[in-house]
């Protein structure tokens, strides 16, 4: 089976999606963290976040979509 692994990197966490391809079928689902992401605003007006944060939160949505599906080939 073929499948694809989507990522969706929002303000508030990380959602990673694995489909099957000729069904279309969702296997798999996770995000990360369990509470919004903070945000930092040093001035009014502006809203930054880390892009290092959302990678860590990357690796740890990737963590618990591999507890739902084993990757082994």
């Amino acid at each position: 089976m073929k499948y694809l692994l989507g990522f969706d990197i929002g303000s508030s966490s990380v959602k990673a999606s694995l489909l099957e391809i000729d069904s279309g079928k969702t296997v798999a689902s996770a995000f990360s963290p369990s509470s919004e992401m903070p945000m930092q605003s040093l001035q009014p007006g502006f809203a930054e976040q880390d892009p290092d944060m959302w990678w860590k939160e990357l690796v740890n949505a990737m963590n618990k979509l591999h507890q739902q599906v084993s990757f082994a080939g």
